[in-house]
């Protein structure tokens, strides 16, 4: 029994050191492969690239022109006679307006063109199924022509008569085929007297509108046309601005107007103004005379602006309103915009804002990790430009060790890294 008991106390030994052995073993495989797990292949690289940053606002705005209203004289449509956004002289007809009226009359009068081109078709038959006929009886008329001459000139009138009475009766046969003289050409008198008599009407209900100014026509009128001038603009406030709605361009060709009320304007002046209301905070950023960009996203189209009016602060917003010259034919229909107001913007090699340490925006200047040989090396660098995300970094001047170039792998994610410090990629 004893002899058992040794065995197996020898055998439990045995198991407890192979074990052990084996804990050891996983230690020593493993251990270093999860250290190297969460601190290596955490640490992420990338390339310094080129790119540009912006540091911008994006707000809602309304564009303010110089616009002269066009009245509609009655109730009825109008007739575009040039596109939006088109350039136009003085004394230009830009529309003709038709009373309510007037669409019974051009319906009448298409119902006669369409009778007239039949009856013509009808006509031209008839005398291209007697070409023969005509072309006979000319040259019977001819022959009789010639035979008064050669009477006229041998001093006999004797058979002069008889021929004149030939050539009569050949023009009447002529004219009967033709049709020139018959019921056909009575027809088609009778179709074009109605079409007269009722152009005649139409002109009596028709207005053509002139163009009293040069400038751009435009079709989209929203009834702010005579609030929202350039002289206005200081005496605008944040509640009126944020009420006005977008219209929309019209884009058919036919308007539907109103007696007394506006369906078209003249912008006079191709500088225009655009409205913003921003937080006072943001506002801080304009003067009065800065140079701006604004990026116009509902033309995809980035103009160079000049600021011309702030407000003074209204319960925490300011008014800023900003002037250009440029895409004026492309918004004339448009009173409502969004836009990005950029207030500076760089080009170079960009990092995150993230991958930087030792940030020093007051003498614009931090430290970036570079691998060199795949080891950690800090490099000072100058920052010429930021925004919240993304950095534009250089080298400084006269910089040459420790510098930093483009397609350099720099660390993403910095933490914890240390000068030295070896990076698995």
């Amino acid at each position: 029994m004893e002899e058992q008991e040794k065995n197996k106390r020898k055998g439990k030994n045995r198991k407890l050191k192979i074990g052990s052995f084996i804990v050891a073993l996983f230690l020593i495989v493993y251990i270093p492969s999860l250290f190297h797990w969460m601190g290596g292949s955490s640490i992420h690289t990338d390339l310094i690239r080129m790119g540009t940053i912006e540091d911008s606002i994006n707000v809602d705005g309304i564009v303010v022109r110089n616009e002269e209203v066009l009245i509609s004289p009655f109730n009825g449509k109008c007739i575009r006679e040039a596109e939006e956004g088109e350039k136009v002289p003085y004394n230009f007809g830009v529309a003709t307006i038709l009373n309510d009226s007037s669409e019974k009359i051009l319906s009448n009068i298409k119902t006669l063109d369409l009778r007239i081109t039949q009856a013509l078709k009808e006509r031209n038959k008839n005398q291209n199924f007697f070409s023969d006929d005509i072309k006979k009886l000319d040259s019977d008329i001819d022959k009789d022509v010639t035979s008064i001459i050669g009477s006229s000139n041998n001093d006999d009138m004797s058979g002069i008569k008889q021929y004149t009475d030939d050539i009569n009766s050949l023009i009447q046969k002529k004219t009967q085929i033709m049709g020139n003289g018959g019921t056909p050409d009575a027809f088609l008198n009778s179709l074009y007297q109605q079409k007269k008599n009722l152009n005649d009407q139409l002109k009596q209900n028709t207005r053509e509108i002139i163009s009293k100014y040069p400038g751009i026509i435009s079709y989209s009128t929203d009834g702010n046309e005579a609030v929202l001038n350039p002289e206005a603009i200081s005496q605008l406030a944040v509640k009126t601005i944020n009420s006005i709605k977008a219209g929309k361009p019209v884009k058919n060709a036919n308007i539907i107007v109103q007696a007394g009320k506006p369906f078209a304007k003249i912008i006079k002046d191709f500088e225009y103004h655009m409205v913003f209301v921003l937080d006072a905070q943001d506002a801080g950023s304009f003067k009065i005379g800065d140079s701006v960009k604004v990026r116009m996203n509902d033309i995809a189209q980035v103009v160079s602006a000049s600021v011309e009016y702030k407000s003074n602060e209204e319960s925490g917003k300011c008014i800023l309103s900003v002037s250009t010259d440029q895409y004026t034919n492309q918004i004339s229909g448009l009173r409502r915009i969004n836009a990005d107001l950029i207030k500076s913007s760089y080009s170079g090699l960009e990092v995150p804002v993230s991958s930087l340490k030792n940030i020093d925006l007051s003498n614009g200047k931090a430290d970036i990790f570079v691998l060199d040989a795949n080891y950690a090396t800090l490099k000072q660098v100058k920052i010429t430009g930021k925004n919240k995300e993304n950095a534009i970094i250089e080298n400084f001047e006269g910089q040459k060790e420790d510098s930093i170039a483009l397609y350099d792998t720099y660390i993403v994610n910095p933490t914890n890294i240390k000068e030295g410090q070896m990076i698995n990629q």
